[in-house]
């Protein structure tokens, strides 16, 4: 049978002696008095004892340095999108094959239910959207609230559209086309959708899902923001 474990609380015990010496001798020290020193066996001296046994049990422990998170986003730079004319219907464009020479080779199930049905009036200005790096991995909600909220982050879809005709096969750019998605956030019906193109070296994918059931980001995506202009009437 091994030893049974013995706290160092009560290891200590055998130091009592001395540490009540040095306790009365530095009652004396500061001015007490034996009557200070048989105070302690009263009500009153146990909360002296509870607040001497406070500044012990502190004496040696380090104060813990805040933990400082790596910043969420980078600024990377901006992408101008031009006004449009006519509206933009997502059914039209966003569908496997070539449409203004872009390359699309899957368009997920939850982008057709969720966007498929909509036409968006013209973009009434130009505008331009800010593109950030993802530094850390995160879901939808912290991205949103760094980046000033809901109504800062939304953009359109015409919006992706222009963004990827201007990489139609995959070509450098300001979208991102090496193992990562491009994230752009969108309402659609009243609610908040969080949209993701990405190339798969075959084409351009689209998905999108509710921020109201976020997903989980990689570090190292991008994350396109708008500066909500309103589209035309």
């Amino acid at each position: 049978m091994g030893k049974p474990n013995t706290s160092a609380i009560v290891a200590a015990s055998g130091h009592m002696s001395s540490i009540w010496i040095s306790l009365v001798r530095g009652v004396a020290k500061h001015g007490g008095t034996d009557e200070d020193i048989i105070r302690l066996n009263t009500p009153e001296g146990e909360e002296t004892l509870d607040r001497v046994a406070e500044l012990i049990a502190n004496a040696n422990r380090k104060a813990v340095e805040p933990i400082q998170l790596q910043p969420l986003l980078k600024l990377l730079g901006t992408v101008s999108i031009p006004k449009t004319t006519e509206p933009f219907v997502v059914a039209d464009h966003f569908k496997k094959g070539n449409a203004d020479g872009v390359a699309i080779s899957i368009i997920w199930e939850n982008f057709q239910t969720l966007c498929g049905g909509v036409v968006e009036e013209p973009i009434k200005e130009a505008i331009e959207l800010r593109y950030y790096k993802l530094l850390r991995p995160e879901d939808d909600e912290p991205i949103i609230v760094e980046l000033s909220g809901e109504a800062t982050v939304e953009t359109f879809f015409a919006a992706i559209w222009e963004s990827l005709k201007l990489q139609k096969n995959g070509g450098k750019g300001k979208l991102l086309t090496t193992d990562g998605a491009n994230i752009f956030y969108i309402r659609v019906g009243g609610v908040l959708l969080a949209v993701r193109v990405r190339w798969d070296y075959f084409g351009w994918r689209a998905s999108a899902d509710s921020v109201e059931y976020p997903h989980w980001w990689s570090a190292g995506f991008r994350v396109f923001s708008g500066n909500s202009v309103s589209l035309a009437a």
